[in-house]
């Protein structure tokens, strides 16, 4: 792509349409801060860059004003293209703001959240008769400019995977293990093992018997001593 196109690109984006609508904004007792770069990162960030445009360019302290701060800018990408909603910040008085932005850039629309929340910033789907999106639009909005519509993702479609799930069991079931799953079984969280079936405990073996001892013969005994025979006397009598 050369040098010219990705001007003309750039020209066609999101990002710069919004900037040209952006710095059409401001007026009395209203003003508009700047896009943001990476030094505005957080909401005190743009309440300190209001107070120091306020005191440079002479604009009075209780003035309302607007702005997005770089994490917001998250919602463009490389190309300029918006991808999300675009959040726009404000200070001082809601409704000096709301009329301040107006219905925002043709093609888009600004969503406000309220006193107490931000103004969001989105494109506009084309919609055929039955007012569903039109498929010649080659990069839907974040909401359809139906008001009943919820918001959904710009860019194109998410690739699904084509893996199919299999259909619920239900209550009392036979799975593949011949097991009849509860009904009242918790989800199981993905990434888990599934539980074991719990088993009943083995009883454990007998101890085997012990055979008795080997007879043991009586201990020998001696033989009795024998008779004593009788003593003569050698004497005469």
């Amino acid at each position: 792509m050369g040098t010219d196109t990705k001007r003309a690109a750039r020209q066609r984006s999101d990002l710069s349409r919004i900037k040209a609508w952006w710095r059409t904004l401001g007026g009395d007792r209203f003003a508009v801060l700047p896009p943001p770069n990476r030094s505005r990162y957080t909401q005190s960030d743009g309440h300190e860059d209001a107070a120091e445009m306020f005191a440079v360019r002479g604009i009075s302290t209780d003035a309302s004003f607007a702005y997005w701060h770089w994490q917001s800018h998250d919602a463009f990408d490389r190309d300029g293209d918006l991808t999300g909603e675009l959040y726009l910040h404000w200070g001082g008085d809601h409704a000096t703001v709301t009329a301040g932005l107006g219905d925002g850039p043709d093609g888009y629309r600004i969503v406000n959240g309220g006193p107490q929340g931000a103004f969001r910033l989105d494109r506009v789907t084309a919609v055929d008769g039955d007012g569903l999106p039109d498929p010649e639009d080659a990069m839907p909005a974040c909401a359809s400019s139906s008001p009943a519509s919820t918001p959904r993702a710009c860019g194109p479609p998410r690739p699904w995977s084509t893996r199919r799930r299999p259909p619920p069991r239900s209550a009392g079931s036979t799975t593949a293990c011949g097991t009849s799953s509860p009904a009242n079984a918790p989800p199981r969280k993905a990434g888990t093992p599934p539980p074991r079936t719990p088993q009943t405990p083995r009883p454990p073996p007998p101890h085997p018997r012990k055979s008795p001892p080997p007879p043991t013969s009586p201990p020998p005994t001696s033989p009795p001593p024998p008779a004593s025979s009788p003593r003569w006397s050698t004497g005469r009598r």
